[in-house]
């Protein structure tokens, strides 16, 4: 019923010529470390060089935070401590500002952290003798936490930090440009966009436009990502220069998972059921993904955190999915404006129908004893802010429909789940084309924190996928 097809995200790179810091003292949480220039303080040169991936050129969008670097910080650990000791900062104020940066650092071995474009909330698990397990165990943290105010999005190492060794220093500038050490970094979430022109079958399309939401996703994240298993069903390891369209990504609560699933949610972030409703719902639908340019650094809503998910968990309550708001108005109705309908037992009624029938009195007996009993009225429907499911009378307000689409990662038969086959990971664009909408969906918004049925029994998510390209993973859905 559906067919996805996967490319792979972003990323960026950077080759690392080295780096230095300087400030070296104690009392974490209450001293924010000293931010040296890149040629301020002592010590022995390192150089840094910064470059933003090939494929920026397979984009679609000309500026995309997902491969803007604005401003770089480097962060080195003691090694033997896993303590915070230096900081280093430099600005792109062009291309190629970070192309040649020579730094000094007083030498040693350390282990070394780069963010790019951090916000606020991040700098603040960055002060001085602040701990490692800072940037690599999961906190509990906002999407916005990864924000910047202009749009910017926080990025750092994609596979973990960098040792760096004494045997990496150089006395001059000149001497550090025959040991460079590369460093890839990524955005530290992952862009959810739906566009498409579907198909409208056995109905039509009504005037609302069609919107849609992320929901489901994990309470907790990390600043660098947690390495797992490759789609090889290898161990992921830093510098075993996998290919990005075979990561995946691992959890706070993977583990845990794996051992017992848990019954009451609290692992994850859902909205409540009325901010799932298609008027609060802040993202639209395109037809194209160029017309999603100008949202890119102002909808925070687009992006959204690390939610990986081991196999035993492709239930419903557990993985991520885009809810589809879509006005379907079937071909036996015809509408005025935004009007709505309803349904019941296979009888379709428009808004301004069915307020008649209540008006004269002349529901059929076993229709008119439900809207008794759940004080169904005129003025309840025109009131209403969304639609409503009672004993089998459904009300679509505003004619909008919901379908579910859970967000497949590595993609594969669904009837046969694989590793890695449903969830989030960053540098990831998750691109969903509605393709196709050939039956009435709910009338209410779908919340699964209940239900622990299999993904794949849902009618709606029939899915096959395969990857296309490392640029962006994208699926194509038929409701």
């Amino acid at each position: 019923m559906k067919h996805f097809y996967q490319k792979l995200s972003s990323s960026l790179l950077l080759f690392l010529g080295l780096i230095s810091l300087s400030n070296c003292s104690s009392n974490y949480g209450t001293q924010e470390p000293k931010v040296s220039k890149v040629k301020e303080g002592k010590g022995q040169f390192l150089r840094l060089s910064i470059h933003r991936p090939h494929e920026v050129v397979l984009r679609a969008l000309k500026h995309d935070p997902m491969l803007e670097i604005k401003q770089v910080y480097m962060l080195f650990y003691d090694q033997a401590t896993d303590k915070l000791k230096c900081v280093r900062e430099a600005k792109a104020t062009s291309d190629r500002a970070l192309d040649k940066l020579d730094v000094q650092l007083p030498s040693g071995d350390y282990k070394l952290v780069v963010l790019a474009n951090p916000t606020k909330d991040i700098l603040r698990m960055t002060n001085v003798e602040a701990p490692l397990s800072m940037l690599t165990e999961a906190q509990k943290l906002l999407t916005r936490a990864f924000i910047g105010d202009d749009g910017s999005l926080v990025m750092s190492n994609d596979q973990g930090p960098i040792t760096i060794t004494k045997s990496l220093f150089r006395e001059t500038a000149h001497e550090s440009l025959t040991s460079p050490t590369a460093v890839t970094i990524e955005p530290c979430l992952a862009r959810v966009l739906v566009y498409g022109t579907p198909q409208v079958r056995g109905g039509h399309k009504g005037n609302m436009p069609i919107k849609y939401k992320v929901t489901n996703v994990m309470q907790k994240a990390s600043v660098l990502r947690q390495l797992n298993k490759l789609s090889t069903g290898v161990m992921e390891q830093q510098g075993d220069n996998s290919s990005r369209e075979q990561r995946y990504a691992k959890s706070s609560v993977w583990d845990a998972w794996l051992q017992s699933l848990p019954r009451d949610g609290s692992d994850l972030a859902n909205y409540a059921l009325r901010d799932l409703n298609a008027h609060v719902m802040a993202n639209t639908v395109y037809e194209t993904i160029e017309q999603f340019a100008g949202e890119l650094n102002t909808n925070n809503l687009l992006y959204a955190k690390d939610t990986p998910i081991p196999e035993n968990a492709f239930q419903k309550a557990y993985a991520p999915y885009a809810l589809i708001a879509f006005p379907y108005i079937p071909d036996e109705l015809h509408l005025a404006n935004d009007e709505g309908w309803l349904s019941y037992q296979g009888q379709y009624y428009s808004e301004s129908q069915f307020k008649t029938m209540l008006q004269n009195n002349s529901l059929p007996s076993d229709l008119k004893s439900i809207v008794e009993r759940n004080h169904i009225n005129a003025e309840k429907l025109t009131s209403s802010e969304g639609g409503f499911s009672l004993e089998g009378l459904n009300f679509y307000y505003k004619s909008y429909n919901y379908y579910p689409v859970f967000i497949t990662h590595f993609g594969g038969d669904s009837a046969h789940p694989v590793y890695g086959q449903y969830g989030i990971v960053r540098g990831n664009e998750y691109r969903i084309n509605l393709v196709e909408v050939s039956s009435v969906g709910s009338a209410t918004p779908m919340l699964y924190s209940n239900d622990f049925s299999p993904i794949f029994s849902d009618k709606h998510m029939a899915i096959s996928a395969r990857v296309l390209d490392p640029v962006i993973r994208t699926q194509e859905v038929r409701f």
